[in-house]
Order: C-alpha cells, then sequence, then structure tokens
C-alpha cells in the first residue's frame, strides 16, 4: 500500500509545481488569450497504472445480474400464501379451545372437556358397560307391538341394569334401521334407553339418560324371533329425577356413562296382551300360566280366576316363622284395601309354619287371623319335592342368587295379562322399584 501511494503522489506533485511556475511567469497577450479559455484536464487513460494498483483479478467477485421482478405476478403469490394461513377468528362452531394463531375460542363447564372439533363434551366418568346377562321381550299391544330388553353387569344385586324400550306403532321401530336415541321425556322417546346404576332392594341409586348416540338395528320384526342390535356413540348424563311422564332435568356434575359400540342380542319371547292357560314361560315379561293352590279355607284358587279383571295381581311370599313378615303384611293388606277398588288384588303364599314345616289349614287359619288377613286370600305351597314356595317358584323365576332368599318377597303381575313384570330379586324388573309396579299399572286405563 506504502508504495502505492508514492507513485502517484509523485506524479501529483509534478503537476502542482508546473502550474506554479507559469504562475510566476510574464504572460504575453496571445498566453493570456489561452488562460482565459477553459484549461481541459490532464488525459490520464493513456497512462497505465502500476500493476500493483490492478484488481487481483482471482479474488475479484462478480456480482450476479440484478433480478427484475414483476409487481403482478409477486401480489399474486403474496395473496396465495395469505389464503393459505389459517384466520386468527374462531369459526361459529368452535364453542372452545385455542386457535393455533392463539386467538381463544371460550371454555366449558366443568362437567365437560373441549374436542378436537372446538366442541364441548360431557366428562365421561364411566366407560363402557359389560353386561353377563341379557333377555328381552315382545308383547302385542292394542296398537302394534311393544319390546322390552335389559342387559344386567352382575348377577346378583347392587347391579347396573341397560334397559331398552320401543313400541311400533306409530313412527316407532318396525323393522332394521338407525334410531337417535337423546331425549329429554320419556313419553317423547321411541326407542327409549335408561341406564339403572346401583339397583338394590330398596331401589336404584341412579337413572342415566341418553344425549347422545346412535341405535343400529340389525333384526327385528313380526317375522323374527331374535332381537339384535348395536349401541354407537351413546354417552348417558345423570338426571335428577326419572320420570316416565314428566320433562327430566341432568345433575351438575352427575355421572356420565360413555358407550362407544356395545352389541345386543336376544330372544324376542313374544307375549300376549291377554292371559295363557299355559303361559309363555316363567321369566320377566313371560305371561305366567294358572296354578291353583288350596288357601285357608281349603278352596282352590287359581291365579287366572281373576285375569282380564283387575290391573295389578301382587303376590307376597311370607312364612309363620318369619318376624319380618309379620311387620310387613299388615301394610299390604292395609294397601290392598286403599286400592282393590282401582284394580288391585294380592294373594299372601303361605310356604312354611311356625317349624319350617307344611302350614296345616288349622295353622294357616291362625296365621291369617293373627296377622288380620282374610283366610280366603292366604294359600298354602308346600310341594314334595323342595318344600315351601315350591309351585310359586316353579312357575314365577324367583331370580334368586345363591342358595338363600329372603322374606317377606314380592312378585308383581299384570292383571290383564299375567305378564311377569317385577319382582324382588329380579334383574332388573321392569321396574326399578316394588312401588313403581304398583302404581304404573294401577294408572293404566
Amino acid at each position: 500500500m506504502g508504495r502505492r501511494l508514492s507513485v502517484w503522489a509523485l506524479l501529483l506533485l509534478a503537476l502542482a509545481w508546473t502550474a506554479a511556475c507559469d504562475e510566476d511567469k510574464p504572460q504575453s497577450p496571445e498566453e493570456d488569450a489561452v488562460d482565459s479559455a477553459e484549461v481541459a484536464p490532464p488525459d490520464l487513460s493513456e497512462v497505465d497504472p502500476p500493476e500493483d494498483v490492478l484488481p487481483d483479478t482471482e479474488d475479484a467477485v462478480e456480482l450476479p445480474p440484478e433480478e427484475v421482478v414483476d409487481d403482478a405476478d409477486a401480489v399474486a403469490e403474496v395473496a396465495e400464501v395469505e389464503e393459505d394461513l389459517e384466520p386468527c377468528v374462531c369459526g361459529p362452531t368452535q364453542v372452545c379451545g385455542v386457535l393455533p394463531c392463539g386467538t381463544v375460542c371460550g371454555g366449558c363447564p366443568s362437567d365437560s372437556i373441549c374436542t378436537e372439533d372446538f366442541q364441548c363434551a360431557l366428562r365421561c366418568t364411566e366407560e363402557g358397560f359389560t353386561g353377563v346377562a341379557q333377555w328381552g321381550k315382545l308383547s302385542d299391544a292394542e296398537e302394534g307391538k311393544s319390546f322390552y330388553y335389559a342387559m344386567r353387569n352382575a348377577e346378583a344385586r347392587p347391579f347396573d341394569a341397560l334397559v331398552l324400550e320401543l313400541w311400533t306403532a306409530g313412527d316407532g321401530p318396525k323393522g332394521p334401521g338407525t334410531y337417535e336415541l337423546a331425549y329429554r321425556s320419556y313419553k317423547d322417546c321411541n326407542p327409549c334407553l335408561v341406564l339403572r346404576q346401583g339397583v338394590s332392594d330398596t331401589g336404584t341409586a341412579r337413572y342415566l339418560i341418553p344425549v347422545s348416540g346412535r341405535l343400529e338395528i340389525t333384526a327385528f320384526g313380526e317375522e323374527e324371533d331374535v332381537f339384535a342390535a348395536t349401541l354407537h356413540d351413546v354417552v348417558l348424563r345423570e338426571v335428577a329425577l326419572f320420570s316416565s311422564t314428566a320433562f327430566m332435568t341432568f345433575v351438575l356434575n352427575g355421572a356420565v356413562t360413555c358407550i362407544s359400540e356395545l352389541a345386543l342380542e336376544t330372544s324376542t319371547n313374544l307375549t300376549k296382551p291377554y292371559c295363557v292357560e299355559a303361559g309363555t314361560g316363567n321369566g320377566m315379561g313371560d305371561n305366567i300360566a294358572n296354578f291353583r293352590l288350596q288357601n285357608c279355607l281349603g278352596e282352590v284358587v287359581g291365579l287366572h280366576d281373576v285375569c282380564g279383571k283387575s290391573k295389578v295381581m301382587w303376590l307376597v311370599a311370607t312364612a309363620a316363622w318369619c318376624s319380618a313378615c309379620r311387620q310387613y303384611v299388615p301394610g299390604v293388606m292395609s294397601t290392598y284395601e286403599r286400592y282393590k277398588d282401582d284394580g288391585m288384588n294380592v294373594l299372601f303364599i303361605l310356604g312354611e309354619n311356625s317349624q319350617g314345616g307344611k302350614p296345616t289349614l288349622a295353622q294357616c287359619v291362625n296365621y291369617a287371623s293373627q296377622n288380620k288377613l282374610p283366610p280366603e286370600l292366604v294359600l298354602i305351597d308346600y310341594g314334595n319335592t323342595w318344600g315351601g314356595f315350591e309351585t310359586l317358584f316353579t312357575y314365577l323365576n324367583p331370580y334368586i342368587t345363591g342358595n338363600t332368599f329372603g322374606l317377606p318377597w314380592n312378585a308383581v303381575l299384570d292383571g290383564r295379562s299375567m305378564i311377569y313384570v317385577y319382582a324382588d330379586e329380579a334383574a332388573p324388573s321392569f321396574y326399578a322399584k316394588l312401588t313403581d309396579a304398583l302404581g304404573a299399572l294401577l294408572s293404566q286405563d
């Protein structure tokens, strides 16, 4: 660098010295004319600079040519990019969650969660349902047919029961098809699904009804002896008070059961809306066959003697040694006296005397007298095979688990057809409680 500056410096000094000499020299008129003209700068184009001043060609960087951008193309490209970007505004159906851009669409109630599609969904407190037993009953009705299906998750109480009812009348299911299950009033649904949780001797702890889900029926109809269906994406929510007639309200932060898929399949076991002498079976929903027993007066009484003449047939199993029965049967008699004119009938089945043996007519009369019962309504039932209640439990399945059962024991039949609708140990009965069964049958036209 030092050498490069000295060469050019000498050249400039020489030019400056020449100019200084010309200023000191006297000028002639001709020279004044030349000086008055514009003096052109020296032409250095012919002067070759020293080699070390030239740029090093090996180290030189060649700049790329300037790229010319078409404004119209650029605008279109930016517009395409903007279209690809997700808008940072919640859509009308996005009720919860946070968008990728950070926008908050809202929150869900404490009993719900936000799904991937920005919807609030109930938080499941229990998922799935595992059944250990299921059964169904197809019955003739005044218009079309009614079908009752039940599945339980345990052999003994307490248990949970999934109950489905449908009617073929009107727009009801008449064959294969897919049906929505959500409802708030039981009288408006068809089909109707209910989950009864904690079914015990004292009733049902909780009732849950569907808020969403579908029932896909694959086999059903008058020509079918089987009912086959599948539940899909069912969400059941706890209601404050279950009612077969009124609008139901949900329990905030209550139980929620989610069933993604569950297969249902059972025989339809068609029953009749009238009494069948030979019966259609001895299970829940069957027309119970006629059986006959002797009362305390020695008269033979048949179950079907009042068939079609009453709305309710209430059967109460009792024994002379049973202290709980002595406290219970007077209340039964009081209820019967109150509702007998509305269509209630009752029979007391005396299975054993105070020693656990076969009651005699005299013992039967004494039992009736002590408990203030009409002797004609107390029937003696002691067989030669296993003893007490042999006839009753042959014609009606008592649904007893194990080798023992409790007394008193109640069963309720529809008095118009002797269809078996309730039993204390049945899992499940048509009704959760004895009072539900009695009330429902008495309210029928």
